[in-house]
C-alpha cells in the first residue's frame, strides 16, 4: 500500500506554457482542483484552482503565476496512510508523487485513494460498530482486541481520536460479527464507555427500510 500503487494513469501533469485557461479546463476534466506543473520529469510546483482565478489575466502561461502550494508532493515509497494525512493537512485533491532522486512519476488524486482506502477489510466486510470513549493514559489496544477475542470475534479495524483540548479520546471499532451484545456487555464489565455501538438490530432495519422502499417502487 504505497504511494507508487495508487498513482493515476489518467492525469496529465501541466507544463510551465500552458496557460491558466488550460489549467482550469484540465482540472474541470480530471474533476480535481489542483494540478502539477512539470518540465520534463522535474516536478516544480502543485498549482490550485484558486491561483488562478486569483491571478489578473489567465491567459497568462502558469510559469508565471504566483502558486500557493509550490513543490508539495510526496515520495513513491510511502505508505499510502501517510499520503492520506498530509492531503487533508493541505487539503489536496491531488498530489503528485516523486521517486528517491525528486523526478515526478504521476500523481495521486484524492478520489482514487478513497475508493482505494474503501477496499480495506474495514470497510468491505459487514459487522458491527462499538465506539469507545477514554481516557487517552488508559487507551490499551492490546485490551480491546483481547476483549474482543475473548467473545470469539476478531476486528476488522480501529480508528482513533483525540478530542481538541480534553484527555478524552473516542475509538471506534469494527468486528466481524453483526451480534455485538456479549462484546458490549463484556466492555461495561470492564468499565469501558460506550457512547455508541451499530450491530444486529440496525443491520436489520437497513434490510427492513429497503425491503420497504422496493415494495414501494414496484407498487408505483
Amino acid at each position: 500500500m504505497l504511494a507508487y500503487d495508487f498513482i493515476s494513469e489518467d492525469i496529465s501533469p501541466l507544463k510551465t506554457s500552458d496557460t491558466g485557461i488550460q489549467a482550469i479546463q484540465m482540472m474541470e476534466e480530471y474533476r480535481v482542483n489542483h494540478l502539477p506543473i512539470v518540465n520534463d520529469s522535474d516536478l516544480l510546483a502543485l498549482i490550485s484552482e484558486d491561483d488562478v482565478l486569483e491571478y489578473e489575466n489567465p491567459e497568462d502561461p502558469v510559469g508565471a503565476m504566483p502558486i500557493s502550494h509550490s513543490r508539495q508532493y510526496v515520495k513513491d515509497y510511502q505508505h499510502i496512510l501517510e499520503v492520506f494525512r498530509i492531503m487533508y493537512l493541505q487539503r489536496l485533491t491531488l498530489i503528485p508523487v516523486v521517486n528517491k532522486n525528486d523526478k515526478y512519476l504521476g500523481s495521486i488524486t484524492l478520489h482514487d485513494l478513497m475508493f482505494k482506502i474503501g477496499e480495506y477489510d474495514m470497510f468491505q466486510n459487514p459487522g458491527g460498530i462499538i465506539v469507545l470513549e477514554i481516557n487517552t493514559r488508559d487507551y490499551s489496544a492490546g485490551e480491546i482486541v483481547r476483549i474482543i477475542e475473548s467473545n470469539d470475534s476478531t476486528m476488522l479495524g480501529l480508528i482513533t481520536n483525540s478530542m481538541q483540548d480534553t484527555t478524552i479520546m473516542t475509538v471506534t471499532i469494527k468486528v466481524n460479527k453483526l451480534d455485538i451484545t456479549p462484546i458490549l456487555q463484556t466492555f461495561y464489565r470492564f468499565n469501558y464507555t460506550v457512547s455508541a455501538s451499530f450491530g444486529q438490530n440496525d443491520y436489520n432495519d437497513l434490510l427492513s427500510d429497503r425491503y420497504d422502499s422496493l415494495m414501494n417502487y414496484l407498487s408505483i
